[in-house]
């Protein structure tokens, strides 16, 4: 009875640790686009506040175009948290489409790679596809979609030197009712100081670059709390990088 006792309380420890990392995240992602929100408007009120002061202090060309800069600076950056949102709510695995069905995986994977086919082309990234051609599950094919999209895309973005050039290997094997997937690449790797926290929310080494560090995150817990499997990932700096799931083939309705 003890153990299951500490077993509950170190899943809630670490479901409360994960929501702290989480709200903190969110808090510094937000906390940029907001502040230069915040100064832009200020800088117009100011403006504005002098001019009806001293109407003639400047000529009406330089008002609009000092009042044009300052709503372009307020327009992108609450764009911006807009975004930051969207992306945020799109973690909240409980939103997205739950339908079973009975699928093939072979297919499925060969439309994803299909419907990027532009993208890698563009970063000169080959997919070689190694599964079963009647490999089926019974399962949630959105799931599947959104797990090897965003697996694709955070590889091509992180994984890789620019110019990139290389290969991303997917090899999808199933017994007993286990679906194993072994997602590889011959990228540059990731550091051993960066591979445990690959998986945290807003975890990114591009800060600054249009990485979020939602992607990877996503794809843990699409797999972990709605899939009921586990991912890991192992990889050696400079070499590469292969992410390695387990998942049920067969989810009950």
């Amino acid at each position: 009875m003890f153990y299951f006792e500490n077993q509950d309380q170190t899943a809630e420890s670490e479901k409360l640790i994960s929501l702290s990392s989480l709200v903190t995240g969110i808090a510094h992602e937000l906390n940029t686009p907001l502040g230069i929100s915040i100064t832009a408007l200020s800088y117009l009120r100011d403006f504005i506040q002098k001019m009806q002061d001293n109407p003639d202090a400047e000529d009406l060309k330089e008002c609009i175009e000092k009042l044009d800069k300052s709503s372009q600076i307020t327009m992108s950056s609450l764009k911006k948290a807009v975004e930051i949102i969207e992306d945020f709510k799109s973690i909240d695995v409980n939103q997205m489409c739950d339908t079973r069905n009975i699928f093939n995986l072979h297919q499925l994977l060969d439309n994803i790679i299909v419907s990027m086919s532009s993208y890698l082309t563009r970063h000169n990234i080959k997919i070689i596809l190694k599964c079963p051609d009647n490999l089926e599950l019974k399962s949630i094919p959105a799931l599947y979609t959104q797990i090897f999209t965003n697996l694709i895309r955070n590889t091509i973005i992180h994984g890789f030197s620019k110019p990139s050039h290389g290969h991303i290997i997917i090899e999808c094997s199933s017994k007993e009712n286990l679906l194993q997937i072994f997602f590889f690449d011959d990228g540059k790797g990731i550091s051993e100081l960066n591979l445990s926290r690959i998986f945290d929310p807003f975890f990114t080494t591009m800060r600054g670059n249009g990485g979020k560090g939602l992607g990877l995150h996503l794809v843990y817990n699409i797999i972990t709390y709605k899939l009921k499997g586990h991912i890991d990932c192992i990889s050696k700096e400079d070499e590469f990088s292969c992410f390695i799931m387990t998942i049920p083939a067969n989810i009950p309705e």
